[in-house]
């Protein structure tokens, strides 16, 4: 039993998908009767390979083919002459299929003639590599009824429609672990350090208060998710293609969010505050435990806005899937991501044995805050930085005196506003801030927007990413590198692995050819190659050796470079 535990144990630390095979239907040439027979193209994934009908291991899982034809009988399959190899990681002997096998169904008997031809499929499998085995998988096929006039004319042979997955459920529980562990990427821990502020001064509040805001907080990463969904299914009807955390590619998308990092930071410095303190009156308690509510639906929606730039272990298939198939699927991998991303604060908010793992309040608390502040400030110069490759020089000066001016009114938002007050003092304010900033943005920064730069200015040693000429490279090694600006764990692999001396000399050393993506601003032909290798988010990373095509995972390592690279 441990081999299936070791074949599971290296599919979920790689992170990796096959491509689904490509299957092709022909009947024999002739009269269709009990001579005939039904031949099934199988075309494997480079660099893959899929348990044979007979396999050695007691725990691999054989494949297996299931025809049904109205009118035809079939006999059992006739699978080709199995590749023998003993795999020295997995401790097994292996009996598998690889590159293209031709399986042969007879015909048993026949009551049709081609032009009433139907037949329909199912194919099960499970994919290996060397070193790693997925979970068995089941797949449908089916005779293309517009191919039967061709047929009825030159009856050699009848081609099948595309294959269609219905390994949902595998997806789905990636999209989920993907969510989970987004806890853990760079581009959360802003608004990690609120929650774990949060969570700490929430320790003497109620049970029942405390799960109410777990509640809420999930509700808000949900309801983002959500629209994240919508807008991605109205994009995808006005014939724009889109990926996971699209809106980084959006100027005003990011001067929204600098705005809202500032206003965050600058609330938790104490210029200003917010919510009504509980103990002004019942009424006020009432407001204040709304507001709490709010705050936290809110901070749930900032979460999933700040998590969008990046791409987990696991996320990156399901939301390739996600990404290319039906409106559907694409809101229910969203959801489970939503789940995922959520859980760890539900639990500590619903578990109350949970939270004695959390620090005790106390004065740690203020500075602790402050420096959240810093924290969510840093995230805003990030972006800011980001706009850089939008605009010239002047384009940023003029995002960082906008920051001030913010910082300015929230000062003054805190003198002329101060909790308690009348509550048309702070619609004022909030009106005040509204209008200067869509003046500042009008006026000052559109005027400064630079012709978005070409992708082609890479790096020493790398090229601008082009498919056509990657395309011609049939001998040799290339490495792609998918990125963004915005993209806070491709600026992480880039500085601990690809810009290292040991991955840097094995690159020149193994004479790798080069390619950069840079998917910081909008671009079809870079969303459309994404998409090629099932993937919608970056970072992406792929690894062509000798024409064949491998998607490594989403955090790299110096090791996993040097060895391909060899």
């Amino acid at each position: 039993m441990y081999k299936v535990f070791f074949l599971f144990l290296f599919h979920f630390l790689n992170a990796q998908d096959m491509p689904h095979p490509v299957v092709q239907s022909f009947f024999s040439n002739g009269p269709l009767d009990s001579n005939s027979y039904l031949d099934l193209e199988i075309t494997i994934a480079p660099n893959w390979h899929i348990t044979s009908n007979a396999p050695e291991d007691e725990f691999a899982f054989p494949v297996k083919i299931e025809t049904s034809a109205l009118g035809i009988e079939f006999d059992k399959a006739q699978y080709p002459q199995p590749t023998l190899k003993y795999i020295e990681v997995l401790k097994l002997n292996a009996s598998y299929f690889e590159k293209t096998i031709i399986v042969r169904i007879p015909i048993k008997s026949v009551s049709i003639s081609y032009d009433s031809l139907s037949l329909k499929g199912l194919l099960h499998y499970q994919s290996c590599t060397n070193e790693i085995c997925l979970a068995p998988e089941k797949m449908s096929f089916a005779l293309n009824p517009l191919d039967l006039k061709k047929k009825a004319l030159s009856p050699n042979f009848v081609k099948s429609e595309p294959l269609k997955t219905e390994g949902i459920w595998l997806i789905l529980l990636f999209a989920f672990i993907g969510g989970l562990l987004l806890n853990l990427m760079p581009c959360v821990l802003p608004v990690l350090a609120l929650k774990v502020y949060s969570l700490v001064r929430q320790a003497e509040a109620d049970r029942q208060r405390r799960a109410a805001l777990g509640i809420s907080f999930s509700l808000g990463i949900l309801t983002s998710l959500w629209t994240l969904g919508l807008l991605v299914y109205a994009l995808r009807k006005a014939g724009e293609s889109v990926g996971w955390g699209f809106q980084f590619q959006n100027v005003e998308f990011n001067l929204f969010m600098i705005a809202l990092l500032s206003l965050f930071a600058f609330n938790l410095f104490g210029l200003f505050e917010i919510n009504l303190p509980s103990s002004t009156s019942t009424s006020a308690v009432k407001l204040s435990n709304r507001d709490g509510m709010i705050g936290a639906f809110i901070s749930g929606g900032f979460m999933t806005l700040l998590a969008t730039p990046c791409s987990a272990p696991f996320l990156g298939p399901a939301l390739g899937y996600a990404f290319s198939k039906d409106t559907l699927s694409l809101f229910l991998i969203l959801t489970l991501v939503g789940i995922g991303l959520a859980l760890p604060y539900l639990l500590l908010t619903l578990v109350p044995n949970l939270q004695r793992f959390l620090p005790k309040p106390g004065d740690w608390m203020v500075h602790f805050k402050h420096f959240t502040g810093f924290v969510l400030l840093g995230t805003a110069l990030f972006l800011i930085w980001v706009l850089g490759s939008f605009g010239g020089e002047e384009f940023v000066v003029y995002i960082l005196i906008w920051v001030l001016i913010t910082g300015l009114w929230s000062w003054i938002f805190g003198i002329f506003a101060p909790i308690p007050t009348p509550i048309w003092r702070r619609i004022f304010m909030w009106i005040v801030l509204i209008m200067v900033s869509l003046y500042w943005f009008n006026s000052v920064l559109k005027p400064t927007y630079l012709i978005p730069q070409s992708n082609s200015q890479t790096e020493t040693g790398w090229k601008a990413f082009d498919a056509d000429e990657i395309a011609k490279i049939s001998q040799g090694k290339v490495f792609i590198d998918f990125t963004a600006k915005w993209c806070i764990s491709c600026r992480a692999n880039k500085n601990l692995v690809l810009e290292t001396s040991e991955v840097e000399n094995a690159f020149k050393n193994g004479q790798v050819h080069l390619y950069r993506a840079d998917w910081t601003q909008k671009s079809k032909h870079i969303t459309k190659a994404l998409a090629s290798y099932g993937r919608s988010a970056v970072p992406t990373y792929v690894f062509i050796t000798d024409g064949k095509v491998e998607v490594l995972p989403e955090l790299l390592t110096k090791s996993m470079l040097v060895q391909r690279s060899q």
